[in-house]
């Protein structure tokens, strides 16, 4: 079963479950460069870091998206291409989802 998600010109139809490899990739992606260094501090978690993890969860959870009423393969060159405030009421879409499977403790 998936959620749809209606944007400006189409909809997103996501998944409404998060597996745990999608957990693993999304965690990958974080921390790919991060780097601990000698005195404790970490480096290499800035936004490139947060944008891949947006990349792999929006990749991951999204089952189909229509632009204009045609189907468009899932991918980030079709999530780069939204308005950004559509691409956020997806990731919020996921957000809700994640917050729903993995309440926190």
């Amino acid at each position: 079963m998936s959620k749809v998600i209606k944007i400006s010109n189409g909809e997103v139809h996501i998944r409404e479950i998060i597996t745990r490899g999608l957990k693993k990739t999304i965690n990958k992606a974080v921390v790919e460069n991060a780097k601990l260094q000698d005195d404790g501090s970490v480096t290499g978690l800035g936004i490139d870091a947060i944008d891949r993890a947006n990349d792999a969860a929006a990749i991951g959870m999204t089952e189909k998206i229509i632009i204009d009423g045609k189907d468009v393969p899932v991918s980030i060159e079709a999530f780069d291409n939204m308005e950004d405030r559509d691409f956020e009421l997806v990731r919020n879409a996921i957000k809700e989802i994640d917050k729903k499977v993995l309440p926190n403790i």
